[in-house]
């Protein structure tokens, strides 16, 4: 496995000429690969590099009035990103979640928490935004390792 030193300038500790070593986990593919899924003129649903899967922000494709109903929608979208990838939701590391209106926190998380693994819950953020268009109420990006 190599070994990557990264410069540490403020460390009062000498790890092999001040740097600090990292050792590479289990990386598959060149550092520089990126792979790109569902790539249109604007944007890519999904990128895949260094180990990582990050995923554009998933709004539902057929918008309902419900936040229930999009957010099962979404993570459902999600899945197969991530499995096109290379990943699963197990390897979530960060989720964000934009909600058009607060209120629907509740009924999101209800559909979050049935779709989490127990002992897999990624770090989250949830806020409320204005979204593309008064059809969405819930949108949602993550990233995993692969």
């Amino acid at each position: 496995t190599p070994i990557i030193y990264l410069s540490n300038p403020l460390s009062r500790h000498s790890f092999a000429g001040n740097h600090l070593p990292i050792t590479a986990c289990g990386a598959k593919e060149s550092p520089r690969m990126i792979t790109r899924y569902q790539t249109g003129p604007r944007m890519s649903q999904a990128v895949k590099a260094n180990g990582f899967v990050f995923t554009a922000g998933q709004v539902a494709a057929t918008p309902t009035p419900s936040v229930a109903a999009q957010t099962a929608q979404i993570l459902a979208q999600i899945d197969q990103l991530l499995s096109d990838a290379g990943s699963d939701k197990t390897k979530i590391v960060s989720a964000s979640i934009w909600l058009a209106d607060i209120a629907g926190f509740a009924e999101m998380n209800s559909e979050w928490d049935k779709w989490v693994p127990a002992g897999n819950a990624p770090a989250r953020a949830t806020v409320e935004a204005k979204l593309a268009t008064p059809a969405y109420l819930v949108e949602i990006a993550v990233i995993a390792v692969v």
